[in-house]
């Protein structure tokens, strides 16, 4: 082996997403956000959990269609461990 290291996906970059994807994304987001802050002020904290856990996914739903967008090949995340579960509220 020359100590090189062989390239893991395609060199050219893939097709960008359409651009109503970034805005479909950032609305989610926004509404994620929207019902995070009305979970927040509510008093209940059995609603804050999951409208967290939506803002979390909508904020990386965002980075990977900003990804996506940038023309950088799709990532291969096979063998990444799953994720654990959110605590019983």
């Amino acid at each position: 082996m020359d100590g090189t290291l062989a390239p893991t996906a395609s060199a050219s970059p893939s097709e960008p997403a359409s651009p109503g994807l970034s805005s479909d994304v950032l609305a989610a987001l926004d509404k994620a956000v929207t019902a995070l802050l009305q979970a927040a002020t509510s008093g209940t904290d059995g609603q804050i959990g999951p409208a967290v856990k939506d803002v979390v996914q909508a904020v990386v739903n965002l980075v990977a269609a900003t990804l996506l967008d940038s023309g950088l090949p799709a990532p291969d995340l096979t063998g990444l461990p799953s994720l654990p579960s959110l605590p019983a509220s």
